[in-house]
């Protein structure tokens, strides 16, 4: 079955009885060698039963569970897209944060007095600065925006940096989001992202990836335009495009599961002039 982490590593690891496809996208595409992320996706996308037994026992092992309903034929299981979804968030807000003191535990104070205020946070990024001070940045919902910027500028002086920091609130924000298996092993396909949204004029306020997924946050009243510009561009069906978030279960765990990739490594790219389609020629460069 699905361990919550690489018993190699961590001998108490558990065994999950059920884990969603999602979840075991991610930690498939991080290097848990239990399932190929292709496997995954596939049965994600068209509702297929999906389990992981021993070889070894009568264990009933790991279900995984999927609530999509894709009906193609089964020719098209296989065709290898880089992108099987795309993902439109309205009515978001964004809070960005300048001069955080760079030094643990930081993030972490921040994180708990917005979840202290019953705030949920959705994307976060932080940048790196020269000096003793990062930037970070986080988006949420529209309806949370002046209550989150008045909780984290409490915190500005008390946390030990060089100077306090400081707190600006950006409302009327969307999210777009592409979904696919190792998709963040393609640069192309951010490139194309990008370059399709920029050569239209439409502006990044910021941009978040993960192993399955690359987001970026843009106008809401630029919103639909750029549904319509990505849904052509990679070619995807009606049922592939979601107006929301796709939910998870309510009884879901906060934390599934941990994966360890290892021999990373930071570049970080600065004076990027804030125009469109300048994310789109970082990623071709």
């Amino acid at each position: 079955g699905v361990l919550t982490t690489d018993p190699r590593i961590v001998p108490s690891a558990q065994l999950l009885e059920r884990i969603s496809c999602d979840e075991m996208l991610e930690l498939a595409s991080l290097g848990a060698a239990v399932l190929h992320p292709r496997a995954v996706e596939i049965a994600r996308n068209y509702g297929l039963p999906l389990v992981v037994r021993s070889s070894w026992s009568e264990h009933p092992g790991t279900c995984l569970t999927s609530n999509r309903r894709q009906r193609v034929a089964g020719v098209a299981l296989e065709l290898g897209k880089p992108v099987d979804a795309l993902e439109l968030v309205r009515h978001q807000g964004l809070v960005a944060l300048s001069h955080v003191p760079d030094r643990p535990g930081v993030a972490a104070q921040l994180s708990e007095t917005l979840s202290e205020a019953g705030i949920n946070v959705d994307l976060i990024v932080q940048s790196l600065h020269e000096g003793a001070s990062n930037d970070m940045a986080f988006t949420l919902e529209q309806r949370d925006l002046e209550r989150a910027q008045a909780v984290v500028s409490t915190l500005s002086g008390h946390l030990g940096g060089p100077q306090p920091f400081t707190a600006a609130a950006y409302p009327e924000l969307a999210k777009l989001s592409l979904v696919g298996a190792g998709i963040t092993g393609r640069p192309g396909v951010a490139a194309t992202m990008f370059a399709t949204l920029g050569q239209a004029g439409i502006s990044l306020r910021m941009i978040a990836t993960s192993e399955v997924k690359v987001s970026c946050v843009i106008a809401d009243s630029n919103a639909a335009q750029a549904l319509d510009l990505l849904r052509e561009q990679f070619a995807l069906t009606p049922s592939q495009v979601h107006l929301e978030a796709i939910p998870c279960e309510d009884n879901t765990p906060a934390v599934r599961g941990v994966a360890l990739d290892r021999g990373q490594a930071q570049a970080s790219v600065h004076g990027v002039p804030d125009w469109p389609g300048a994310a789109a020629a970082v990623c071709r460069a």
